[in-house]
């Protein structure tokens, strides 16, 4: 986990407990995801870094505002695979989609 910037220039980083509470009330968040989600906003984003007194509020706020979007992307979902042995090796090498 990497710490979050602050405007300070000193660093964040959340412990472990708060990290788990944070999980149980949005559970349809990654936390993780989302705080490294945070952290580079915060990088980017130099004017509007918070201050060690508000850090948590400014947490709190991201993880809630995902919650009501319905959460991190593919939590919660399975993603679907295409397993390659079903496609056929003509397929496979006469295919340019990656271009």
């Amino acid at each position: 986990m990497s710490a979050i910037i602050l405007k300070s220039g000193e660093y964040y980083e959340p412990d472990q407990s708060f990290l788990m509470d944070l999980q149980r009330v949005y559970p349809n968040c990654n936390v993780y995801d989302e705080v490294n989600a945070m952290r580079m906003w915060c990088e980017c984003n130099p004017a509007k870094r918070k201050t060690a007194r508000g850090i948590k509020r400014f947490i709190n706020s991201w993880l809630s505002r995902a919650n009501g979007r319905g959460g991190s992307p593919m939590v919660g979902q399975k993603r679907e695979r295409i397993a390659t042995r079903d496609i056929p090796l003509n397929d496979m090498l006469n295919d340019k989609s990656w271009a």
